[in-house]
């Protein structure tokens, strides 16, 4: 009977620490995930001498190869921008990578504790103009910092990007929606004028 107790009881604590270690396991993968996407962005800026854009989905106008809705607000790319005086066309540099469950990025407006200031645009097929679906996104200058332009358009005036990963649960119809209480949130901080991303 001692025997029995005294297992519950390991168990009782035990399982709840397990499953603690896991979800703060998850959530810094997804953040060392989206830290390693903004730096290969600026990277690749620099090589190649063109805008590269960090995007993330965040809506699906219509059907397409690339995205579906269980992919909004959970899923990032690296995309070459059309640059002037460089001869390289726009085309995506990376597959489109989502993070794992149930981190999402958090577009709510609670100010420094999200994404919300990032720009909106839409991803349109260029033989039919027709839009598959909505990113927010930024771009890398070749220089390193970030392009003035995507700074202007943001509603932030702090001349830098937050990206806010937190943690979400499953919603109705299978997507995610962020946990209300006590959700696990990591930022990726980009400088606008260097480029410069701090992970915290």
């Amino acid at each position: 009977m001692l025997t029995v107790t005294l297992a519950a009881l390991i168990m009782s604590i035990a399982i709840p620490t397990f499953i603690g270690i896991n979800r703060g396991a998850v959530a810094k993968q997804a953040s060392y995930m989206v830290y390693a996407g903004l730096n290969q962005a600026q990277q690749k800026a620099a090589i190649t001498r063109q805008r590269v854009g960090f995007y993330i989905v965040t809506r699906v106008n219509t059907p397409n190869p690339w995205v579906d809705n269980n992919m909004t607000n959970r899923s990032f790319f690296l995309y070459a921008a059309d640059t002037p005086d460089v001869a390289k066309a726009e085309n995506f540099i990376t597959t489109i990578q989502t993070l794992p469950a149930p981190m999402m990025f958090d577009f709510t407006t609670n100010g420094v504790g999200s994404s919300d200031s990032i720009p909106t645009l839409d991803m349109i097929d260029p033989a039919t103009s027709v839009p598959y679906f909505q990113a927010r996104g930024f771009r890398f200058a070749p220089a390193g910092g970030l392009h003035a332009q995507d700074l202007d358009l943001s509603s932030s005036t702090a001349y830098q990007f937050r990206v806010v990963v937190a943690e979400g649960g499953t919603a109705v119809g299978g997507g995610y929606s962020l946990k209300p209480i006590g959700a696990i949130r990591y930022t990726n901080t980009v400088n606008g004028f260097t480029g410069k991303v701090l992970n915290r």
